[in-house]
């Protein structure tokens, strides 16, 4: 049941999901982002955005399960994230990379930054490196978006390129990650003025740290924003260069999510890449290892599978349906439907059933689960003497 209700100018609000609602009158101000009627929003579980009033308003607000709006009293967004977009509107560093651990804000930090530097005409691309909360891109992939509008949610962006990992944590996959992470990049650069990327919140611990370092190496960027809370990045500003590193406050209203709500965000984002998939059917093709997942033995149906062309582009994804040994078929659920430019199927390790949402735990073997080598399957060409029809 929704309800209009009436706002001030200069109230802020906090509306955390799940929450939907559409601005009648008046205006507002969201993640850097001027909302104006008849504009509608909807926050699902598991996210919450800092909302100002700018003009009077009145707001047809509905709110859901787990939703609420609480007025606040101070400024969500720290006063040196102001002065820092203020550097970057004049030096316009080619690259922007967001460093920090789970839940310090770093989407919320590449959408306010990035929606600033839009207002002010800079050219904007963003590449979203965590496969686990992905918003750019169905999950289980890196996404790479130019920005043709203020936004909300980077979800609203309409991917310029995703490359397939294939799981939910880069740990399992760095080969792909990085391979991922580096085309992409170069892609972004070519799009933009000045590319932000979102990395992922892996950052403790020995490997994390390594991980972290060797995204820095590799991204090289002319900044590196940190978000901290308690200087829990040290390693990464004692190991490059002082003056391209940014140390940034968390806001104090971030919360941390919960397992389930992180789940919830992946399938609402899965289930939206898939609500318009159809079966489509492949030859196998040859089946370069032998440890292949496809073995009769594994399990295969709701097997996340990334469809490539032959430059390995991902065209888009798909969910294994079913496999006939017999006639040398594989049936795929996707809703990339244009099957001949299709030439090469990556296994990842997800499984999903056919609406997207996440299958059941009791569907994992931990060893297949965390194994870090992904088999390839090869669409023969025409020419090899098999159609894919």
């Amino acid at each position: 049941m929704t309800k209009i209700q009436k706002f001030s100018k200069g109230q802020i609000y906090i509306f955390s999901g799940m929450v939907n609602f559409r601005i009648e009158k008046g205006k507002i101000l969201a993640i850097g982002k001027e909302v104006h009627p008849p504009e509608e929003i909807s926050i699902p579980w598991g996210k919450k955005i800092p909302v100002e009033v700018f003009e009077d308003a009145e707001i047809d607000l509905e709110i859901g399960e787990n939703g609420f709006v609480e007025e606040i009293f101070s400024p969500t967004v720290p006063q040196d994230w102001d002065e820092f977009i203020q550097r970057s509107i004049q030096e316009k560093p080619k690259r922007i990379t967001v460093f920090g651990e789970i839940d310090t804000g770093k989407t919320f930090f590449t959408t306010y930054l990035a929606n600033k530097l839009f207002k002010e005409k800079v050219k904007i691309a963003i590449l979203d490196c965590d496969v686990g909360q992905s918003d750019i891109g169905p999950p289980g992939t890196i996404g790479l978006a130019t920005l043709e509008e203020p936004v909300v949610f980077l979800s609203a962006l309409k991917p310029s390129a995703i490359y397939f990992v294939g799981d939910y944590s880069p740990a399992s996959v760095l080969p792909d990650y990085f391979s991922g992470m580096k085309k992409l990049a170069e892609k972004g650069l070519s799009l933009s003025e000045i590319l932000i990327i979102d990395t992922p919140g892996w950052v403790h611990g020995e490997e994390g740290q390594r991980f972290t370092l060797t995204e820095l190496g590799m991204l090289t960027p002319e900044v590196a924003v940190l978000l901290e809370r308690d200087k829990e990045l040290d390693y990464l500003a004692k190991n490059y260069p002082g003056e391209k590193i940014i140390r940034l406050q968390v806001p104090k209203e971030v919360a941390l999510k919960n397992p389930n709500q992180r789940k919830n965000l992946r399938e609402v984002l899965s289930k939206k890449y898939f609500q318009n998939a159809k079966e489509i059917e492949f030859f196998l093709g040859e089946i370069l290892k032998e440890e292949t997942l496809l073995g009769e033995k594994n399990r295969k149906e709701g097997l996340l599978v990334g469809l490539l062309n032959e430059e390995r582009d991902c065209l888009g994804l798909g969910i294994i349906r079913g496999i006939d040994y017999a006639q040398g078929r594989i049936s795929i659920l996707t809703p990339f439907h244009k099957k001949e430019n299709v030439k090469i199927m990556q296994f990842g390790l997800i499984y999903l059933n056919p609406d997207g949402s996440e299958m059941s735990g009791d569907v994992f073997d931990s060893n297949l689960y965390n194994r870090p080598l992904k088999s390839v399957v090869i669409i023969p060409p025409p020419q090899r003497g098999l159609r894919l029809k």
